[in-house]
């Protein structure tokens, strides 16, 4: 039986869920090992305080339906630096750092009841592209139209990511119900895109060097997802609440608090994957590993299919995190680990809130570590893998 999280804060990264910053001295609680009870919402009187209806929880059901922008495009295999850009959404910032400049408000004024945000961008010496998607559930097919009017309205008559950055809408070719808007700068071309589809709306946001190639992104990103939607089994509203916050006994096990607290719970392969670099190989890492669950907080725990497993998927993460994760030009270096923990990895650069990075295995878990100091990634590596030593 895996040890319970009590919640004083909470409910993503990590992992190159990425490049949170953990502060403050986790302090796990157990309850003891012969005990069977998952904790939901009703035992976890945080969840009552941050997602007061489970619109988190159910926005961390619906990743698992989310397009991979890697999928879109190959070359989107870095992450944005501002972490809240990638989770669930919550109802008063329902996007990432643009999207909730741009947007106050609308998402929320049409009862937004669940979402999810994701982002991929291309890495340094590619031509400029990235890649924002938004998916949000709205109550019926209606309103979501009226939602996608709304925003696309909305679209033209806020700025982007300058103040000279003035959105203009345009058909997209060949899909006339996508609500389409564009800016054009210098040396490259912005994009925003509303699609309505069910109950659903797609938001895409799309920065490229032509516009060409700003309509190819877009088109190929709502091409994917319309029928990842189509799969997706949506809890009933009335019911939310009734939605388990550690429902595979890995939430239970990960330390400290995240950035964002509105982040943090369990999540499926696909959506840990949207928060990290290289999604499409690291999805299909995980379903070599057997990686079927992702406890995120301050720390986050993946549980493998074995001990074998666990020390794979440690070794590619930490392969990937070295290759794409650098502070001002400066990339992760192996760097010295706790006394006494034959079982723990670390990197760190010179400078910087994620600059020590490290790895703790202990049977079919992985636990993940992002400090800013060497103190505190020796202290919560320790803690860590005195609590995997206790799961099955």
């Amino acid at each position: 039986m895996t040890p319970v999280r009590s919640l004083s804060r909470l409910v993503v990264p990590a992992a190159v869920f990425l490049v949170v910053s953990c502060s403050g001295s986790p302090e796990p609680q157990h309850v003891p090992a012969t005990q069977s009870t998952t904790p939901t919402r009703s035992t976890v009187p945080a969840v009552a305080t941050v997602d007061a209806d489970g619109a988190l929880l159910e926005g961390i059901r619906l990743g698992e339906f989310v397009v991979l922008p890697g999928d879109v495009d190959p070359t989107l295999t870095h992450l944005p630096w501002d972490t809240t850009a990638i989770g669930p959404l919550p109802k008063h910032a329902p996007g990432g750092p643009d999207f909730d400049a741009a947007f106050p408000g609308v998402a929320t004024q049409h009862n937004m009841l669940a979402g999810f945000k994701t982002y991929g961008g291309a890495p340094q010496g590619v031509a400029r592209l990235s890649l924002r998607i938004v998916v949000m559930r709205f109550l019926d097919a209606e309103t979501a139209v009226r939602a996608a009017d709304e925003l696309a309205e909305v679209a033209t008559t806020t700025t982007g990511i300058s103040d000279d950055d003035v959105y203009q809408a345009a058909p997209l070719a060949d899909e006339p119900e996508v609500r389409y808007s564009i800016t054009k700068r210098e040396k490259s071309v912005g994009v925003r895109a509303f699609a309505p589809y069910h109950e659903y709306v797609i938001y895409t946001g799309v920065d490229a060097v032509t516009e060409v190639d700003a309509e190819r992104t877009t088109k190929r990103a709502i091409e994917l997802q319309r029928p990842l939607l189509d799969s997706f089994v949506a809890t009933e509203p009335a019911k939310y609440a009734e939605l388990p916050i550690d429902p595979e006994g890995v939430y239970g096990l990960a330390l400290g608090t995240g950035y964002r607290r509105a982040r943090e719970g369990t999540y499926g392969p696909r959506a840990a994957s949207l928060m990290m670099y290289d999604q499409p190989r690291m999805l299909a890492l995980f379903g070599d590993v057997g990686m079927t669950a992702a406890g995120v907080a301050g720390t986050t725990v993946y549980r493998t299919r074995d001990n074998a497993a666990a020390q794979q998927l440690a070794m590619v993460l930490s392969e990937f995190v070295v290759r794409h994760h650098n502070y001002d030009a400066q990339l992760l270096a192996p760097a010295a680990t706790p006394p006494d923990s034959p079982n723990t990895q670390c990197w760190s650069t010179l400078a910087g809130i994620r600059s020590w990075y490290c790895l703790v295995t202990e049977g079919r878990y992985v636990g993940e570590i992002w400090e800013g100091s060497k103190t505190e990634a020796h202290d919560l590596a320790i803690q860590q893998a005195r609590a995997l030593l206790t799961a099955r």
